[in-house]
């Protein structure tokens, strides 16, 4: 086992995708896994099984055994992680079942572990990984664990019987490889940028040597402010790429005048407070209530994650579609805002957690704190209880005393113009999600459903 550790924005998942996409084209079998709490693949539950399929896919003989383990229990996809450890890494590789001769080493990646959600599920399964390398030193299995320097990670590993399961592989933001990295990423993405813009293209060079150095300073090899700045900058939204260059300047200067120890985030907190500031005042009350809903998230919800599709949360929050793209049309550096053709199946989320991670510090943050899950949480119960209160007063205006669901009578707040059958099944999809969402968190049975 591995285990490539660094801070937030470093490039762990840069890194970690490239191996698993150059891995693929040889004959190593590949498995991977990147969690993202911010984009809701983060449930420990599905870890072990999601792993398992991807190995089936890529090998015969144990796509056979699951096969046959799984007719014989078809619930062994639902059962715990230790049990589910045991069926698909331990016994087929282990005790025999699926030869070890039969593959060439199986390359197991896992991005991300510090999102995954709670922190005793990362300590289990790091546990189940760290126990299986150092008792089954023969089975096929190379690991490769990508994650923060949590304290919590650190000191299980840190334990003596773990000690010889594992090599560690430390990325700092100001190492060499990681700040050639970034010039290399910068100069490309420039280039691009000076491509898509015909006045720029008479320019000999720009950026000018000396802000582009300049830059790659303030970068420090930290991968999330290089593509910060590079959405910034090239912002299809606007076609000032010159203005918003010096921008970015203005702020590095700013920062180098202000603070004689740096600390590594500092430009990437400079840059995130700039975008924030630049929310005219009339949209600033729904950007924050939106960057709330979508950063915060309570325990008790985590495994509710119809929040970040924009259609639902436009649906939840009770705003028209209009209303949502109007309070985010100053993040698009920030957050991956969908396009309202795909606003029912793409995501919303910050395309960094670091972003995340800003507003959720007050220290980083400042006036821009979000608050905390609880306050969000009480927030949730609230809308919650109006969207069946809603319910309930139509039901009654139109005098149905029948039992049953309550669909029907959900109010939707994003557009279904047409009446396409697609649209019509989206539209009974998105009331059926309401409904169902309304009720599962005003009765707090999030763990039922």
């Amino acid at each position: 086992m591995m285990w490539l550790v660094g801070p937030a924005g470093v490039g762990k998942s840069a890194i970690m995708q490239t191996i698993a996409e150059q891995e693929a084209k040889t004959s190593t079998i590949v498995a991977a896994i990147f969690f993202s709490s911010s984009n809701a693949r983060n449930d420990p539950s599905k870890v072990i099984a999601t792993l398992a399929y991807q190995i089936a896919l890529q090998h015969r003989i144990y796509r056979r055994y699951i096969q046959s383990k799984t007719e014989a229990d078809p619930m062994l996809w639902t059962k715990t992680i230790i049990s589910q450890f045991s069926e698909f890494i331990v016994k087929p590789f282990v005790n025999g079942q699926v030869p070890q001769s039969s593959c060439d080493p199986i390359l197991i990646l896992i991005d991300g572990l510090d999102e995954c959600s709670g922190e005793r599920e990362q300590i289990l399964l790091l546990s189940l990984i760290s126990y299986f390398t150092i008792r089954c030193p023969r089975a096929p299995f190379l690991w490769v664990i990508a994650s923060r320097p949590e304290s919590h990670i650190k000191n299980h590993l840190a334990r003596k019987k773990f000690a010889s399961s594992f090599e560690k592989l430390e990325i700092s933001i100001d190492s060499n490889e990681a700040c050639q990295d970034v010039e290399r990423f910068l100069n490309m993405e420039f280039q691009r940028i000076k491509a898509a813009n015909p006045v720029l293209l008479l320019k000999r060079r720009w950026p000018p040597e000396h802000l582009f150095l300049k830059i790659i300073t303030a970068a420090s090899g930290l991968f999330a402010y290089a593509a910060t700045i590079i959405r910034f900058i090239g912002d299809s939204s606007s076609s000032e790429p010159v203005a918003r260059l010096q921008l970015v300047i203005d702020l590095i200067d700013g920062e180098f005048r202000c603070r004689t120890n740096s600390q590594p985030m500092a430009h990437l907190d400079a840059l995130y407070r700039y975008i924030i500031t630049q929310i005219p005042s009339s949209d600033l009350p729904r950007t924050r209530e939106f960057l709330s809903a979508m950063v915060l998230e309570h325990p008790e919800v985590i495994r509710f994650r119809m929040k970040n599709r924009m259609t639902f949360f436009c649906d939840w929050i009770g705003w028209a579609p209009n209303d949502l793209y109007g309070a985010l049309r100053r993040l698009h550096a920030v957050v991956d805002v969908p396009s309202p053709r795909d606003a029912f199946d793409h995501p919303i989320r910050p395309y960094h957690q670091s972003f995340a991670d800003f507003l959720l510090n007050p220290e980083r943050s400042g006036a821009f704190f979000l608050g905390t899950q609880d306050e969000e949480l009480d927030k949730d119960k609230q809308r919650a209880n109006g969207i069946l209160r809603d319910i309930s007063q139509r039901r009654t205006a139109v005098g149905d005393t029948a039992s049953g669901l309550s669909e029907k009578y959900v109010n939707l707040s994003w557009w279904y113009e047409s009446e396409t059958d697609v649209d019509v099944m989206m539209r009974d999809r998105a009331r059926t999600d309401l409904y169902v969402a309304a009720i599962v968190i005003s009765t707090n049975n999030v763990h039922v459903y």
